[in-house]
């Protein structure tokens, strides 16, 4: 009974200090490390001794030794909240970022500090850390933290381009940081303000910044004055000196793609590629390429630009599947099946559906039936689109199979009644499949309700016409 009331009531449970101690005696003597490290030889270890002593390590920045005195206490309910706050403070330290937050939200701790802490690792981690910054700010005291918050909340917003936060900061705060003066800088300069920039710029820098005049240069891009693009583009490339602002020839390539200028866009990709084969953007260079080979209907150089592309992992998906279609326009089924194949490990399950039909669709044309019912099933049953169900419709009719295929043709008939597409060539291949089986007058049944239902002088209708001429 004692012992579940004190689990109940969460009572102390770790050891009492003898009431001969005083704690508060500690506080007014010098060298109080000294004195706790006496206590402890003279009366063992105390919970109440060795907090003391973590937090005075931790003002040392001692972090490692204020761990190793608390880890004892880690066990206890009532101690369990402030030692997580010490271990997260070492987690934070020897880069495990997801077990200091994991012990920051558990400590339900206020302390700014931490909070902050919290919110770097969130970063580190890429998520969300705005929702403390603000709970930070409302309870900080120390001018340092809220100085951080500021600084923090400027990289955040900058690199997930609100670019308009970060003007509205301002740069009062920054004006020690040159990194961060120019991170509000190239805000300026990418919502328009690139007067007020250039001004700032010369107040605290001397050589030429590439990047505060490709800003500038994107914000007209995002603005679609391409017009205004390329004759700043062409003016920037035309007085350079060097070939090192790889973003200045990315753009200065890419402003005559969106004007739909395609030659001159492949020229100046490909020389970007020859001359930035380092850079981030090299793969983007490559993407470019390909979709002007695709446009060309050149899909094998496409497909050739669209896997330098894939080796890039923020373009890896879609290139994949753009070289999949690059494939399937050149009739190569088997390159599309093998392209379909490698793409699953990328996919969610709903996207998982196009996939399989595509392999699905290419076996099919390969003639291998098989394969293709097995895939283009896949692909119905998990996206039951009228398209999927014909297809398979059609393998099933391949194989022979004419009730599996006059029964795909009739879910599509009755589940899609108003598709203008599928719906009438799925009723119009059902009359086929019911000649197959000599169902002759169900297949007559069938023509004459399409003819009735979309006239003599539509495309089924007048097809229709014909079978039942031919019956006839």
């Amino acid at each position: 009974e004692c012992s579940l009331l004190t689990e109940f009531f969460n009572q102390d449970t770790t050891l009492r200090i003898p009431d001969s101690i005083s704690i508060d005696t500690l506080f007014q003597e010098p060298l109080i490390e000294e004195k706790i490290l006496m206590l402890k030889e003279e009366i063992g270890g105390y919970y109440a001794l060795d907090s003391i002593l973590a937090g005075i390590l931790l003002k040392e920045g001692r972090i490692e030794e204020a761990f190793k005195v608390i880890i004892p206490y880690l066990e206890y309910k009532n101690a369990v909240a402030y030692c997580r706050t010490v271990r997260a403070r070492k987690y934070y330290q020897d880069g495990d970022y997801e077990s200091a937050a994991n012990d920051i939200i558990l400590s339900q701790t206020k302390e700014p500090e931490l909070l902050l802490m919290l919110a770097d690792a969130l970063t580190v981690l890429g998520e969300n850390p705005l929702f403390l910054y603000d709970d930070i700010s409302a309870t900080a005291e120390d001018t340092l933290i809220i100085a951080k918050v500021r600084k923090n909340l400027m990289v955040w917003n900058f690199m997930h381009g609100d670019y308009d936060e970060v003007v509205k900061q301002g740069m009062e705060f920054a004006r020690d940081d040159t990194s961060l003066i120019r991170l509000y800088l190239y805000s300026l300069a990418r919502t328009g303000k690139k007067a007020t920039a250039d001004s700032l710029f010369c107040q605290f820098f001397n050589a030429v910044d590439y990047r505060l005049l490709n800003y500038y240069g994107e914000f007209l891009i995002e603005q679609k004055r391409y017009s205004t693009a390329r004759v700043y583009y062409d003016s920037i490339i035309d007085s350079l000196q060097e070939t090192a602002a790889a973003e200045l020839y990315f753009n200065w390539a890419l402003v005559p793609f969106l004007e739909g200028e395609i030659d001159t866009a492949y020229e100046r990709f490909i020389s970007f590629m020859s001359q930035f084969k380092d850079d981030e953007k090299y793969y983007r260079a490559a993407f470019k390429i390909a979709t002007i080979k695709y446009l060309k209907q050149e899909f094998d150089s496409a497909v050739y630009y669209y896997k330098i592309a894939a080796e890039d992992d923020s373009l890896c998906l879609d290139a994949l599947q753009n070289q999949l279609i690059c494939y399937k326009k050149a009739g190569d089924w088997k390159k599309v099946i093998e392209s379909g194949n490698e793409l699953i490990p990328f996919l969610t399950e709903e996207e998982e559906a196009g996939d399989y039909f595509e392999i699905g669709y290419a076996y099919l044309r390969s003639g291998k039936l098989r394969n293709a019912i097995d895939y283009l099933k896949r692909a119905a049953e998990l996206d039951p689109s009228p398209e999927f169900h014909y297809w398979l419709g059609e393998a099933y009719l391949a194989k022979g199979d004419f009730i599996r295929s006059l029964y795909q043709y009739q879910k599509i008939i009755e589940l899609y009644p108003r598709d203008e597409m599928w719906t009438p060539t799925a009723h119009y291949k059902k009359g086929i499949v019911l000649e197959f089986m000599d169902e002759v007058d169900e297949a007559k049944k069938v023509y004459r309700a399409i003819i009735k239902k979309r006239g003599r002088d539509d495309t089924w209708g007048i097809e229709a016409q014909k079978r039942l001429e031919a019956l006839e």
